[in-house]
């Protein structure tokens, strides 16, 4: 064999040619670099070599491990070069926009961060129950409410804007969003008749023109976030009597009838100037 390898490349050197290389399978690139100990083909990597106690199976799966590693390290390194290649400023550009970013920041902001302003004014929403108008019951709803033997004390349920709604006829109904509740208004005993599915009834309303009062019903919607209570039955009828319009800023004022403690309500029509 040796002397035919000698002979074939003399013939080819007379020639004056090369002899023909054999064709790799895969590029020399893609080829592992691997060494051979007893009997056994192992992959060189120029990084912390396994502890000899460790099986062959198990040093296979370290070399798998380290070769998927050095996979991914190489494909970062590639995306990060091509969007580099692509847009050669980007890199310049993240690193100024950070910078200004950062300057306006601490200038907007020349207080530490523990820094507590006592004098902003905290913003109330139109919809929010602790304006500053009207926070006690208008001396002639306390009068009809002392008629009906309520107790002295009265409890602000809710202060909000008539929505869309609430005036439309075919909903027939006032929510109380449990959310915007400004105090508690229900017993125990109530709140577990609400939850079960049941309604309370005959509920005693005075009428935003605190001359009328019928009776309501009061139910309760839950949902995955919330619950709103619902005053119906004579919604309607008390919304075109009192001219009610959406826009319109109201409150709903409870308190307990003597002496059987029964849940009556009162609304009060504001006028618009009580928005702050």
């Amino acid at each position: 064999m040796a002397f035919l390898k000698e002979k074939g490349e003399e013939y080819h050197h007379l020639l004056g040619c090369n002899p023909a290389k054999k064709k790799r399978s895969f590029p020399t690139r893609m080829r592992p670099r691997c060494d051979i100990k007893d009997g056994f083909l192992r992959p060189v990597f120029p990084i912390h070599q396994p502890q000899q106690t460790m099986t062959r199976f198990d040093w296979l799966l370290h070399a798998a491990e380290i070769a998927l590693q050095e996979f991914e390290n190489e494909k970062k390194k590639k995306k990060s070069e091509i969007a580099l290649e692509i847009h050669p400023d980007a890199s310049k550009e993240l690193n100024e926009n950070k910078r200004k970013r950062k300057a306006s920041s601490s200038a907007s902001h020349p207080h530490p961060l523990n820094y507590v302003n006592k004098n902003k004014r905290r913003k109330v929403t139109n919809n929010s129950a602790s304006c500053s108008a009207a926070v006690e019951l208008p001396p002639e709803f306390k009068h009809k409410v002392r008629e009906m033997k309520g107790k002295a004390e009265e409890v602000l349920v809710i202060q909000k804007k008539l929505f869309q709604s609430d005036i439309d006829p075919n909903n027939g109904r006032f929510s109380i969003p449990s959310k915007q509740v400004a105090n508690d208004f229900l017993t125990p005993q109530e709140k577990q008749t609400l939850h079960s599915g049941a309604k309370i009834e005959n509920v005693q309303f005075i009428e935003p023109n605190c001359t009328s009062v019928c009776p309501m019903t009061l139910s309760k919607w839950d949902m995955s976030a919330n619950c709103i209570y619902n005053l119906i039955t004579n919604w309607n009828a008390v919304r075109d009597r009192n001219r009610l319009v959406e826009g319109d800023l109201v409150q709903l004022w409870a308190f307990r009838a003597q002496p059987s403690q029964e849940l009556c309500l009162a609304m009060v029509h504001l006028p618009t100037q009580s928005l702050i």
